[in-house]
């Protein structure tokens, strides 16, 4: 009898371990997937701005695609030690994603107003209650 249970607990511990490995490489392939299809959308672009001598939207392409990376990097290993000559592209990059969030912080408040998003609808002292 215990060697049944055994034996059951294995085969599902191993049907498991299949099934979670099956989903990871699925979910990988399916990241790099729409990795690629974003990089052959966004590339091509940037080639032929490149080609007309838009410099301006190109470096404002390639700034927009340095915040995520940055921004990732950032909130995931900011606590680890670098090495000196990655020190200096993180130096670059907080100085562009500095200066994109306080644009952008420029532009919000300048078309929205301050926090205008973030202000609530009704306060409790606006809301009745009828008993």
């Amino acid at each position: 009898m215990r060697t049944k249970i055994l034996a059951i607990s294995v085969l599902a511990l191993a049907c498991l371990a299949v099934g979670y490995f099956t989903g990871y490489g699925r979910a990988r392939s399916a990241y790099l997937r729409q990795q690629a299809i974003y990089d052959l959308h966004v590339y091509p672009q940037l080639y032929m701005r490149l080609q007309e001598g838009d410099t301006n939207r190109v470096a404002m392409t390639f700034r927009s695609l340095m915040l995520g990376p940055f921004y990732y990097y950032q909130t995931h290993f900011s606590n680890e030690i670098v090495t000196d000559t990655f020190t200096n592209d993180l130096a670059v990059a907080k100085a562009v994603f500095d200066q994109e969030r306080a644009a952008t912080d420029e532009w919000n408040r300048t078309n929205r107003g301050p926090n205008k998003s973030l202000q609530p609808t009704a306060t409790a002292s606006s809301v009745s209650t009828n008993k």
